[in-house]
């Protein structure tokens, strides 16, 4: 098809952070390569996102109230902080742009359910996604977020009030296709529009960045690299009892990295002390994301037992660097990681679970060879499924379908 002027919306984008900001940055080069694109996004990013080069590519900037975006942050009113974002770009659409000139407008980040809109009003095809999110704490994990019960609780009513909304509903039935990032956000949307959901992950990665791992002398303790938040989802404490665990069973030819800051940072340290694995784990603070690869370089494993929110991007950044990596079988990312690039644990109960996790680091501890392999095919795996070229080819498609499918109106 010729070059498509297109119109996204995103909300989260910044050239060099992680999470979404990384999706919205990596997605908009991707899509720039088969069509003219414009971005309207929040003006928080506008310096580093003017000093980056986005070829193909126009950039709008919605103003949000500062007060209202640190308070929104701080209580996790993100669809607060969202509908203030959306009300900017009406104006921005109404006032700066000529809306008849697009073919597509693309609503991107944020990637939860409760970013939801009405710019379907305009009458330009609407493109949703990718959608993620709604990932509930599992049942046997309650007592990990017991501090958040109230606003765990909060979080489960309020995507379950979403099918009843109305506007919720209107979003995605208006919606010309919707790109899912798993399955499992399909219990979460409209039973009417979901055959309108084409599943393409959030997840890409430029893996030709990324320099394959070069095995590390046999003789030196095996390391294993832990990336993330120092918080209750991604389950740091959790891997400091799995560490003991190994001791206990006579494993000590190991050190576990942990790269990271957050809340239960104290914690971690006093772990440390009680158990006394400071000769085991190390908290190594935290590292720009350039420099996150000379990291995995130094490391044989990478595990990140993540309980919400599974650290999908980061474990695509081991497996680019060619590490095996240990996970959990939640919803989210787990499907990132399959059998032969990885071990996935089943989440049960928190105890079982941590028995799990230190038999899953004593197997890649004790077995070379299948560190090897697994980090091999994870790299393949990184290659043939979630790298640039494979976004391109499957956007570009939907791109195509939905721009005819409006053509014809």
């Amino acid at each position: 098809m010729n070059r498509p002027r297109v119109l996204i919306i995103a909300f989260h984008i910044h050239p060099r952070r992680g999470s979404e900001a990384a999706v919205g940055d990596l997605w908009v080069r991707t899509i720039a390569k088969f069509a003219d694109v414009h971005v309207i996004t929040k003006s928080f990013n506008k310096e580093d996102i003017l000093k980056a080069e986005y070829p193909n590519t126009a950039f709008s900037f919605a103003e949000i109230n500062p007060i209202l975006r640190r308070y929104c942050w701080k209580f996790g009113l993100y669809n607060v902080t969202y509908k203030a974002f959306i009300h900017q770009v009406r104006k921005i659409i109404k006032n700066d742009l000529n809306i008849a000139d697009f073919k597509l407008i693309h609503c991107m980040t944020p990637e939860g359910l409760f970013a939801y809109n009405d710019v379907y009003k305009f009458g330009v095809p609407v493109l949703v996604g990718p959608v993620s999110g709604a990932i509930m704490t599992p049942k046997g994990f309650k007592q990990v977020f017991k501090e958040e019960a109230l606003r765990d609780t909060l979080r489960g009513l309020f995507y379950k009030s979403l099918k009843k909304n109305r506007k919720f509903n209107l979003y995605h039935r208006n919606a010309s296709k919707i790109l899912i990032s798993s399955p499992s956000v399909k219990k979460n949307l409209p039973d009417d529009v979901l055959d309108k959901c084409i599943e393409i992950s959030d997840l890409v990665i430029d893996y030709t960045k990324f320099e394959y791992l070069k095995p590390r002398p046999a003789e030196e303790k095996i390391k294993i690299f832990f990336a993330g938040a120092l918080t209750p989802s991604k389950g740091p404490l959790i891997l400091v009892d799995a560490a003991r665990l190994c001791i206990e069973r006579g494993v000590r030819n190991f050190i576990i990295q942990m790269a990271g800051k957050g809340k239960l940072k104290e914690k971690i340290e006093e772990k440390i002390d009680e158990y006394q694995l400071s000769d085991h784990v190390k908290l190594i603070g935290t590292f720009p994301k350039e420099e996150l690869t000379t990291k995995f370089q130094e490391n044989d494993i990478f595990c990140i037992p993540a309980l919400r929110g599974g650290g999908g991007m980061v474990k695509m950044d081991a497996m680019a660097c060619g590490l095996p990596v240990i996970s959990s079988e939640s919803g989210g990312s787990s499907w990132v990681v399959s059998k032969d690039c990885g071990i996935n644990i089943d989440m049960t109960t928190l105890e079982e679970y941590k028995e799990k996790l230190a038999d899953a680091l004593i197997y890649l501890i004790q077995n070379a060879d299948v560190r090897l392999k697994m980090g091999q095919k994870g790299r393949e795996r990184i290659r043939e499924e979630f790298s640039l070229e494979a976004l391109e080819k499957k956007l570009s498609e939907v791109y195509r379908e939905v721009i005819d499918k409006g053509a014809r109106r």
